[in-house]
C-alpha cells in the first residue's frame, strides 16, 4: 500500500509540476541521490521541507514567505529543524529567510550541470 501511495505522489507531482527540460532518467537520478544526500544531513530531530512553490503568478506577494513562516514557527514550538534541497534559483529566498548552506551535490546532465543545495534551518539560530 505504502509503494502504491508514494508512486501515486510521485505521478501527481510529475503531472503538477511537469520538468519537460528534464529527461525522465535525470529524474530518477535526482530522486535517487536526493535520498542519499538527505540521510547525510538529516536527524531524528529534523522535518525535510519536499516542496515549495507559488505559482508563477502570485509570486513576490509574500505567498512563499508566509508559508515557510507558518512552518518556521511549528518547527520552533516543537525543537525541530528544517532541512531541504534547493536549487540556485531558490537559495537567496532561503538564505534571507534564515536557512543556512551546509551543503551541496551537483547532478550531471547532458546539456548542463544543476547545483542542488543542502540547506538547514535550526531553531536555536533563529
Amino acid at each position: 500500500m505504502y509503494r502504491k501511495v508514494v508512486s501515486f505522489y510521485d505521478a501527481w507531482q510529475d503531472w503538477l509540476f511537469p520538468r519537460t527540460w528534464v529527461k525522465q532518467d535525470r529524474i530518477k537520478l535526482e530522486r535517487r541521490l536526493g535520498v542519499e544526500k538527505i540521510k547525510k544531513y538529516v536527524e531524528q530531530d529534523t522535518w525535510v521541507l519536499e516542496k515549495l512553490a507559488v505559482h508563477p503568478r502570485y509570486q513576490k506577494e509574500g505567498v512563499g514567505t508566509t508559508l515557510l513562516k507558518w512552518g518556521t514557527e511549528q518547527a520552533q514550538a516543537e525543537g525541530k529543524k528544517i532541512f531541504l534541497r534547493s536549487s540556485y534559483v531558490g537559495l537567496p529566498f532561503y538564505l534571507k529567510r534564515g536557512f543556512e548552506e551546509i551543503g551541496y551535490y551537483t547532478i550531471r546532465g547532458d546539456e548542463e550541470d544543476v547545483r542542488v543545495s543542502c540547506m538547514l534551518w535550526s531553531p536555536a539560530c533563529n
